[in-house]
């Protein structure tokens, strides 16, 4: 894979627009779709700061070697709900090689398009193993892997309601769910599209 293409490939996994990671580097869009083309490549300070802003091995993105990392998949997106794995049959996805394998993940794979715009059947959404600042992750509008009280998984965003014990589950494309007592969320670090299925879908 030419660096191009592993440009487009982590650029799409952090859910950035070609315009979002011009801005980022203050660069204009078409120099980041020549990028994706091949038609010219980023200098070294570039390519320093599109790894970091990737969260991707730099050598990787220059040379495209990295290590191989495989992470626990811990639920299956399946008719906009989490449902777990085969208890008896412990499964595993490895990380795409722009991954930064420092980093504790654990995955969601999902399995139709019942969450589609958002999720295709086949991506893979890496979630943070550590549980974060709810009240943070709240203000900063960032969709977690969210457990309940009754012990209930989502995949939404949290907004704070007048009660600071409660809160209200909001989804893209599902109603919200109002009135919750949370016992963690874990932010969403990147999804992994299946380039392969949105094509069919797209066609």
């Amino acid at each position: 894979m030419i660096l191009g293409k592993r440009l487009k490939e982590a650029r799409m996994a952090c859910r950035y627009s070609q315009a979002d990671l011009a801005n980022r580097l203050s660069v204009s869009q078409s120099a980041v779709a020549h990028w994706e083309r091949s038609k010219n490549e980023p200098n070294l300070f570039q390519l320093k700061a599109l790894s970091g802003l990737l969260g991707v091995d730099e050598h990787w993105l220059a040379f495209g070697n990295a290590k191989k990392t495989s992470v626990k998949v811990i639920a299956l997106l399946t008719n906009n709900e989490l449902k777990p794995p085969m208890a008896d049959n412990v499964q595993h996805v490895e990380l795409p090689p722009y991954a930064n394998s420092e980093e504790l993940l654990e995955a969601i794979c999902v399995t139709d398009n019942s969450s589609y715009p958002e999720y295709r059947s086949g991506d893979v959404i890496y979630v943070t193993r550590s549980t974060g600042n709810i009240h943070e992750l709240s203000s900063a509008g960032i969709e977690c892997y969210i457990e309940t009280d009754d012990g209930k998984h989502y995949l939404r965003r949290l907004v704070a309601t007048s009660d600071p014990t409660l809160w209200t589950l909001v989804g893209y494309f599902s109603e919200p769910i109002a009135n919750q007592r949370v016992r963690f969320a874990r932010a969403i670090s990147w999804v992994q599209r299946n380039t392969k299925s949105r094509e069919r879908h797209d066609n």
